[in-house]
Formats: structure tokens, sequence, C-alpha cells
């Protein structure tokens, strides 16, 4: 017991467990694979650590990290619509006519609705031929920016808000308080102006 002074708990505790005969089942728990989730969350992790315009959270389980900031996020890039324009969007693929709402996407410059890369993929094919880098799916409200190839926070950028907001009114009918004190750059989060 004497050796013992200078060693840490975790050591007596592998001293111990290879004494017991429980050392293999250590180094095999050790060495196992992560899960998936235990994966997405180091990823995101990682990028928050080395990238701030990254948002964190989410259980690691559905969840993509989404950014803070976007310099496509300006008023050239999102036409605004109201919430009566919003109600009225006809939810078809112009491209195929497809009608399956969780996959069709707005092109947030034009307006225009297409369906998205997990059905015919019309709305890849609209932004080759437009430029237009921002897009929003109707499934879920999420905003898309092909230039950045990532997922846009929506209360962080004020015109990713105004858009979301429309729609989420459309959609749900309840107003999202406005995560914003006063006026904000284009394309800069709400902590950054």
């Amino acid at each position: 017991r004497g050796r013992d002074l200078g060693m840490s708990a975790s050591e007596k505790e592998a001293k111990r467990n290879e004494a017991s005969g429980k050392a293999d089942k250590k180094v095999k728990a050790d060495t196992k694979k992560p899960f998936a989730a235990e994966i997405i969350l180091e990823t995101t992790k990682s990028k928050e650590s080395t990238d701030e315009k990254w948002s964190g959270g989410g259980t690691g389980i559905g969840y993509a990290p989404a950014l803070h900031f976007c310099k496509h996020a300006t008023a050239a890039n999102i036409a605004s619509i109201s919430n009566s324009e919003a109600k009225r969007v006809n939810l078809e693929c112009k491209g195929c006519g497809i009608k399956d709402s969780k996959n069709l996407w707005i092109d947030l410059a034009s307006h225009e609705i297409y369906c998205g890369r997990h059905s015919n993929g019309c709305m890849l094919k609209n932004r080759d031929n437009t430029n237009h880098p921002l897009v929003m799916c109707f499934g879920d409200l999420s905003f898309w920016c092909y230039e950045c190839d990532s997922y846009i926070h929506h209360l962080k950028l004020r015109t990713i808000y105004d858009a979301y907001c429309a729609f989420h009114m459309a959609k749900f009918g309840q107003v999202v308080q406005a995560p914003f004190t006063g006026p904000q750059v284009e394309g800069k989060s709400v902590n950054e102006s």
C-alpha cells in the first residue's frame, strides 16, 4: 500500500482492475467505436472551437450546424415577402410539379419554388441557372446558402429572420419574437452588429 501514495485515483483503479482481471474489459471499452451522435457532437465542437461563426448545441441527432454569419444574406439576395404573400405561395415545384412540401424550397431572391436534392433536384438546377445563393425549405423552415455550403441560423441574421418570420406565420399562425434589439447591419449576426 505504501507504493500507492503517489498514484492518481485513475491509476489506482487501473491497478485494482489489473489485479482482479478486469483490465481486458477496460481496454475493450476504451477502444470501442463512438456512436454516430458522439461523432456529430465532436464535429460540431471542433467547428465551434476553430470557427466562431458556427452554432453549437443540439442533441447531435438530426442536428446540423448553422452559420451565424453569411455575407450573402443581404437585401440583394432576399426579396422581402409579406405574411399575406407567404400564405398564398403555391407549394408546387415549378420544374417538375411535385407537391411534397417537406422537400420544397423557395429561392429567396425570386420566390420561385423548386424541389430539393432528395426529390428531383430542381432547386439545384435553378441555382445553376440563376446563381441565387439563398433558399428556404418549407418542410422545416431551414435556410441554406449555396455559396457558404451551409445552413444559416434563422434567429441570428435580420434578413433571414424577416423571411423566416413571414413563413412561420403562414405555416403556424404564430409570430416569432424578434431577438433583435436595434438596427442590424446586413449580413452581420446579432452579436456582431
